[in-house]
């Protein structure tokens, strides 16, 4: 707090949540952090305005499917969060945190971006939606009315992908010995969340070549994307991909082009893809790509509708899990391998990150 850190979107624990309230701190909760407990401690501490609800990340099929905010504000009142509290959470208090006065209430002066319900019930039976003094959407006709997406990106958010072709060598890992086992660090991944674990191999050299893959490891690069040429290669143990490879651009929080795979044919044929797409991820199996995602806006964003963008990312899902990849989220879990601010061992364009340490690691020990 003294440093100017003043508010907190992690996972929350009632004990952390009373420390960060008593102490002044905006409290931002995931729904990670929506629980019976959770919500106990805001119901009887009364902080409305002090905390919001939050989504962070949400993978657009899910989004499609569960909701938005709207899924949040349920499932907090579901566990047990006062109905009008849960309102504010995700009207004025976020509207205030963001200095957006204009809005969060409906009051003389601010915009009149309204949503009607039918009734005062956690089902949320939306009956209108106002957008500027607008109704744009009727349950009565299930219909909705809103003006075309204003695309007023400038050009050069279309050309973000600085990159050259890939060639395969780049994916060459050189050891310091030329035969023997070499002791490497691994980013071992697990299924459960974005946290990772280091871990040492010792892996077979035969002719100066690292045969990592006699392991099951995945090979991990990061390649900067915007105009520099550094790269670095790393190891992927625990819960990887099998029989394939996946390349992105976005990719947390520098979001430089990550490929992960089990071998260099087809990681070089994903890399290319977002270099000659100009940003986006796609899964290729056998040279072919099984499914992609075009994010042509500065690497990270589609002019496709939400719909259009969820079924893309459902597919590139899909053949995650087809082949092998396990997770609840699973392009979540692979975005983060090159988060350096979460444990434990992270991989950026600079190489391999001890996280806990806040230093640049080798690849190689002894």
């Amino acid at each position: 707090m003294f440093a100017g850190v003043d508010s907190d979107h992690c996972m929350q624990s009632p004990e952390g949540l009373e420390d960060r309230l008593s102490m002044g701190m905006f409290v931002e909760l995931q729904e990670s952090s929506i629980t019976v407990e959770n919500m106990a401690v805001l119901r009887n501490q009364g902080c409305d305005g002090l905390f919001s609800l939050v989504t962070d990340d949400v993978p657009p099929d899910k989004l499609t499917k569960a909701g938005h905010l709207d899924f949040l504000m349920k499932l907090a009142i579901e566990k047990g969060l006062p109905f009008e509290s849960a309102i504010i959470a995700t009207t004025l208090s976020p509207a205030m945190r963001m200095g957006f006065r204009d809005r969060g209430a409906i009051a003389p002066g601010k915009i009149a971006d309204i949503v009607f319900l039918r009734e005062r019930s956690k089902d949320l039976p939306v009956t209108w939606v106002m957008k500027k003094g607008k109704i744009v959407y009727s349950s009565t006709n299930n219909s909705c009315t809103l003006d075309p997406l204003d695309k007023s990106f400038n050009d050069k958010f279309y050309r973000t992908i600085n990159t050259l072709p890939i060639e395969e060598k780049l994916f060459r890992i050189e050891p310091p010995i030329k035969e023997g086992y070499q002791r490497c660090r691994v980013i071992e991944k697990n299924p459960a969340n974005t946290s990772t674990k280091e871990i040492f191999v010792d892996l077979p050299v035969k002719v100066g070549e690292l045969l990592w893959q006699e392991a099951g490891l995945n090979m991990v690069a990061v390649i900067n994307r915007y105009g520099g040429d550094s790269y670095a290669l790393g190891l992927v143990g625990g819960n990887v991909i099998r029989g394939g490879a996946f390349a992105s651009s976005y990719a947390h929080d520098h979001h430089n082009l990550l490929v992960i795979g089990d071998n260099v044919r087809d990681m070089t044929t994903a890399a290319n893809w977002v270099v000659k797409s100009q940003g986006g991820m796609v899964f290729v199996s056998e040279g072919e790509t099984k499914a992609c995602l075009h994010l042509p806006i500065g690497g990270l964003l589609s002019e496709n509708c939400a719909h259009e963008v969820a079924q893309a990312s459902a597919a590139v899902k899909d053949a995650l899990l087809n082949h092998g990849f396990k997770s609840s989220n699973p392009i979540m879990s692979i975005c983060t391998i090159t988060l350096p601010v979460s444990p434990a061992l992270k991989i950026t364009d600079k190489g391999l990150v001890d996280t806990l340490k806040v230093q640049i690691v080798p690849l190689f020990t002894s």
